[in-house]
């Protein structure tokens, strides 16, 4: 740069005619647009049913948690923490069977080997050498031998939980369970509908829902403010040219 430039540089920086980066974005940030605007005003709305929907949530598992130790409850709560550990084990049991199956084996080669091929067209070769070299061609069979692999090994344990009948009779007793698990819900819900505490925080959850509803209201018409600005800007700078192209 000239001893000229540099002079001019350093005027037009005094005199305040170039603004930096850090001052541009301090600025942005203190004149956010509407839609900014709007959008942040969305986000703490949520963060505000969240809230609200968080303590409704603790109050009723502080309650679920005493009604699960009357005597009437314990047994239930019993069965159905049995009926999910069965359904784990009938689960890990087939699966066992499913990858122990001759096919499910042959496909989990193809899928290996296919994948040494990937792995090889995406290592960085030997400075000189031509080792790693694998051409697209190969690469492009050895990803649709990938997918073909991969879901059939899917289908085969797909269908083999199916077909486990151990697997379905825990189920069937875990819906069994989770059915007289719902009406501990029910439970829950009688004893705090005359918890004054608790119908405000249920009032305090509906109060939030409106408020994020009247926020995201009021983004959608500031983005579609914003859109309706941007094509009249543009329509006004067309028709400027269109002007100034006749003269």
């Amino acid at each position: 740069m000239s001893l000229r430039q540099s002079l001019a540089c350093a005027l037009l920086i005094a005199g305040g005619w170039v603004v930096s980066p850090a001052i541009a974005q301090n600025y942005n940030s203190q004149n956010p647009s509407p839609v900014a605007q709007a959008a942040k005003t969305v986000n703490d709305a949520r963060l505000v049913l969240k809230k609200a929907q968080l303590e409704v949530q603790k109050v009723r598992d502080k309650t679920k948690a005493e009604l699960m130790l009357k005597p009437q409850w314990v047994p239930i709560t019993a069965e159905m923490n049995k009926a999910q550990n069965d359904v784990t084990a009938a689960k890990r049991a087939a699966m066992n069977v499913a990858h122990n199956k001759p096919e499910y084996m042959a496909a989990a080669k193809e899928r290996d080997d296919a994948d040494k091929v990937r792995l090889q067209a995406s290592a960085t070769p030997a400075a000189g050498s031509d080792d790693n070299k694998v051409s697209d061609a190969d690469l492009v069979t050895a990803n649709n031998t990938y997918i073909t692999a991969a879901t059939t090994m899917k289908k085969i344990e797909k269908q083999v939980m199916i077909d486990d009948q151990p697997l379905n009779d825990a189920n069937a007793r875990l819906d069994a369970a989770k059915a007289k698990m719902a009406q501990l819900d029910a439970e829950v819900d009688e004893s705090l509908k005359t918890d004054q505490a608790y119908q405000q925080l249920q009032m305090a959850v509906a109060t939030a829902q409106q408020g994020v509803d009247q926020a995201e209201q009021q983004l959608t018409q500031a983005r579609q403010q914003m859109a309706q600005q941007a094509a009249q800007q543009r329509a006004s700078q067309t028709h400027t040219t269109s002007s100034s192209g006749r003269r």
